[in-house]
């Protein structure tokens, strides 16, 4: 038989797979800043690299390349701040998930005792009549 907690736990189970769903989203976000920030990264390194190689250059070049690097190292440092606020994100949110989980389990559970004592009141009722049926019976036995 439907329950008034029907609509509160269809409520709460639509709240986690929306949390889920938004989860999952900022998940792929951070991945795809990760990425760039390995890809900044690598392009630091090479550009180092390559600077430390170049033997004969000019102090324009040496300024150029050192102005490079330098800009470089500022968009890792952005990028990581990008980064670091999204796994915050991610975390604040994965706790969300588990909450709205937890609380969707405890409307469940109690639709479920509701629906067992129910069934019990409903097996004492059942009971109840076919012990006054059986009264019935008894008499015309004899």
């Amino acid at each position: 038989t439907p329950s008034r907690l029907d609509t509160v736990i269809r409520v709460k189970k639509h709240q986690e797979k929306k949390a889920q769903h938004e989860l999952g989203q900022i998940q792929e976000k951070k991945e795809t800043e990760k990425k760039a920030l390995t890809s900044l990264r690598a392009e630091h390194a090479s550009a180092v690299g390559e600077a430390g190689q170049v033997a004969h250059a000019s102090a324009t070049e040496l300024q150029a390349n050192h102005a490079f690097i330098q800009r470089l190292s500022r968009q890792i440092e952005r990028q990581q701040q990008t980064v670091d606020k999204i796994q915050q994100r991610e975390q604040v949110k994965r706790e969300e998930v588990v909450e709205k989980s937890k609380s969707k389990k405890i409307v469940e559970r109690l639709d479920e005792k509701r629906r067992v004592e129910q069934a019990r009141e409903m097996g004492k009722k059942e009971q109840g009549v076919l012990d006054v049926l059986a009264q019935r019976i008894k008499p015309t036995e004899k």
